[in-house]
């Protein structure tokens, strides 16, 4: 049975879990709609396909270090920890890539005289998911910040 004191000292990773879970039900949800397929098959810039790589790579590695945060750990935590920010603010400036590209192939597909918005799509996408995953990342790099801020209280 585990103690107070481990369930104290797991609450960051916890409360990332939880987060996790969250999104592994909207995950479930969406594809049963098929929306990922929809979002794959519009994306001209293939910009979400990058957002979604670093996107689940800092999420597993902010899990990780989520896991590992106790006061023995807590320098390596605290250095690793500066890429939850970097990476939220990554997720934003490709969804932003993505959206000037998705406009610049409508410019384009309006320019030979085409009147098809397909590539509207390509910028609308982009934009959605670079945004909602920056919005997802900030929150678990606060959960983060929250834990290391905690235990740094409680081992001094």
């Amino acid at each position: 049975m585990p103690t107070e004191d481990y369930v104290r000292r797991k609450a960051c990773f916890l409360q990332f879990f939880a987060v996790t879970l969250v999104l592994a039900v909207a995950a479930f949800f969406s594809a049963a709609r098929g929306f990922p397929q929809l979002v794959w098959a519009s994306d001209l810039s293939y910009a979400t396909s990058v957002i979604a790589v670093v996107f689940v790579g800092s999420m597993a590695y902010m899990g990780w270090l989520s896991w590992r945060l106790c006061p023995e750990d807590l320098p390596r935590v605290r250095a690793g920890a500066e890429w939850g920010s970097v990476s939220a603010n990554l997720c934003t400036m490709i969804g932003l890539i993505g959206t000037t590209l998705g406009l610049s192939f409508q410019a384009q597909t309006l320019a030979s005289g085409s009147a098809g918005l397909a590539p509207l799509a390509t910028s609308l996408y982009t934009t959605m998911v670079g945004v909602g995953a920056g919005a997802i990342l900030t929150l678990v790099d606060h959960n983060l910040q929250s834990g290391i801020s905690r235990v740094g209280r409680f081992s001094e």
